[in-house]
Formats: C-alpha cells, structure tokens, sequence
C-alpha cells in the first residue's frame, strides 16, 4: 500500500541483502531495511512501532523433516540458550512498541522453553495481555500446562506438521497497555538535491515519465531514492534500503533503477512495450530486442501485460542496460 511504513531488520549482513532484494521485487516504496542488532534499533526508536513482528531466531525443532542439516546444530542445551536469545531480542521489541500496540511472536520449534514459556515471561514481566488468534484446520491452541500453567497461553497456536500442510511453529499475538496516539511525520536531515543532479533527473522525468514520483528525495552516493512522508529518522542505524531506488547518476545522465518496473504504476510511464515469450526470455538474458518504436528514453517492458524491466530505446533498439 502507500500508506504506514514497513521496517524489516535482519542481523546478518548478507541476509539483510537478500531481504532488500525481495523487498524490491515486491514493488513498494514504504520500506525500510536496516542491519543492527536488537538493542542499536531500540535506542534509536522507543515507542515508535504500532505494530512488531518477532520471528525469532530458535533450536528449529519444527524444521527437522524440510531440513535434516538443522538436526545438526541441536544438542539438549539449545533450547535454552535460544530462550535466553529471545528474551534479549524481546526486551528491545517491548522498548520499541507503542501503546496499544501489538506484539507478534513466532517461532519455528516445538520446544515450551522457547514458546509458551518465553509468552509466559512476557506476560509476567509486561503490561501485555493475549490476543486470540483465528484458527484453521491444523491449528491447535498452546499448552499452559508446558509453562506455568496460567490459561490465557491457550490463547497462543501451535502447528504441527502431522496435524497440517507445513512445518511446526508456535505463534502469540499480545497487546501492549495504553492508548494508541497518532504519529506526526518525522523531521528527516535530508538536503535538496543540487545541480547539475536535479537537472538530470528531471530530463529522465521529462522524457521517459508522464509525472514527477512522489516523496522525498534522499541521495546516498551515487544513488538516488525516495523515501515516503511516512518514513523516520534513520542517520543512527546501519541501512541498506531505504524508500524507493529511483537510480543511479552516472556521467551527465541518470539511470533508472528497475525497481521502478514493479514499484511505478504503467500509466507513470511515457511508453510501455509489450513483449512475446521469446522477447521476454532474450532480454532476461541480456540481449537486445528491436521495437517498431522510434525515438530516445527509457520504456517499461511488460509481458502478458505484468511489469518486468525497464529498457532504454534507442532509435528502434531496446537496450538492456
């Protein structure tokens, strides 16, 4: 959508990479992809999230059958050293959450240390209450009996692989005391873009786009993005996406990201070329295509009429750049 904004964080460098990645391909620009550990992004967001997804690093016990190499890495003290994980990872979640906001927490093992347990902890330590979850066939509620005994835990889910289509996993939807307050749009250290830069995304815009892409432009290098209204400050944490990747500036142009292929409307676009089975293949294969269509500017390609890459026309040629 183009409203809210999505903070997606992964600790592992090249992890984090993967996720940006997908991120782009789903199309939107109201992202944010960071590189930290739990407790830098607590520090520099307290009470900013209305909503907070864990998915916690576990013993993966729910996973054996998919994948036998996480046999591997279990011994009898996993779980618990994975519990004393989540619950550092949750102390910096609980810090970073609004009030009234909702926590989720998921999880993929059967181990009661790293799931009732740790939702029991939550709720012995936080002014959170459970949230019931909807069930579907396959679905069964979490074992109070495998914590402390305390009956809101069967408000909790649990997945059995025998039981369902998929994995095991464990999951806990809770809501944090407090009225939630509206959020006023954040203040960003981002200066205006300078000639001869804005000249050459402008002659971009005015040649290839029938209009001007909304939001704020954020330069970082070479690289130009725009980030939505919605977007908070970022200068104390590692990025590695933020917003939108509108381009790049290379020497006297600018190049547009293909990110924009998905991320852009076709009616945002001068010219769209609808291309067969064997353009489509050729050009994912770096090759050239030719086009009945004259003229010098970047086109957005389609095939079966979905957005896939933008090509620049030159004079009856679409180059894969």
């Amino acid at each position: 959508g183009d409203t809210g904004l999505l903070v997606s964080n992964e600790i592992n460098g090249p992890r984090s990479k993967v996720l940006s990645g997908n991120l782009e391909r789903w199309g939107t620009r109201q992202i944010l992809v960071t590189n930290n550990d739990p407790d830098t992004l607590a520090k520099a967001w307290p009470q900013m999230f209305d909503r907070i997804l864990v998915d916690a690093p576990c013993s993966g016990e729910g996973m054996f059958r998919k994948d036998p190499d996480a046999i591997q890495y279990w011994h009898a003290d996993y779980p618990a050293q994975c519990a004393e994980r989540q619950k550092q990872i949750l102390k910096a979640a609980v810090k970073m959450l609004a009030p009234g906001g909702t926590l989720i927490y998921s999880t993929c093992t059967f181990s009661p240390e790293e799931d009732e347990q740790i939702i029991a902890w939550l709720l012995a330590n936080n002014a959170f209450t459970l949230t019931p979850i909807k069930q579907y066939p396959g679905m069964e509620a979490g074992r109070p009996a495998w914590a402390d005994g305390n009956p809101e835990l069967a408000k909790t889910v649990r997945l059995f692989p025998h039981r369902l289509r998929g994995e095991g996993h464990f999951v806990a939807k809770l809501k944090l005391a407090g009225a939630q307050a509206s959020h006023q749009p954040s203040r960003l250290p981002l200066k205006p873009l300078a000639k001869p830069a804005k000249d050459e995304v402008d002659a971009f815009v005015a040649t290839s786009l029938t209009k001007q892409p909304s939001g704020l432009f954020y330069r970082h290098g070479d690289f130009l993005s725009i980030l939505p209204t919605t977007m908070i400050p970022f200068e104390h944490v590692k990025v590695v996406r933020a917003g939108l990747e509108l381009g790049s500036f290379r020497k006297k142009r600018f190049e547009p990201s293909h990110s924009l292929a998905t991320a852009l409307n076709p009616d945002d676009f001068q010219t769209v070329i609808e291309v067969d089975a064997d353009g489509y293949a050729r050009y994912r294969h770096g090759e050239m295509l030719p086009s009945k269509v004259s003229g010098k500017r970047f086109v957005l390609l389609t095939f079966e009429h979905k957005p896939f890459a933008i090509g620049k026309l030159v004079n009856g040629t679409i180059k894969n750049y």
